[in-house]
């Protein structure tokens, strides 16, 4: 995937996320924590990517 098209993605992800939120704290707090585990699991999967490229 090219810059261009993951930046797309996480601005249209950025977009959707910030349209729930939740009047109890409780319910925000796993609504942000499904949204931190996104962005951790983005990472690691670009990570892993970078790895696998590097081998070839």
């Amino acid at each position: 995937m090219n810059e261009e098209t993951f930046l797309t993605l996480k601005r249209w992800f950025d977009k959707y996320v910030s349209t729930y939120s939740f009047p109890n704290p409780s319910g925000q707090t796993n609504i942000d924590l499904k949204i931190e585990h996104t962005y951790k699991v983005v990472e690691l999967i670009t990570t892993i990517a970078e790895e696998l490229l590097s081998e070839e």
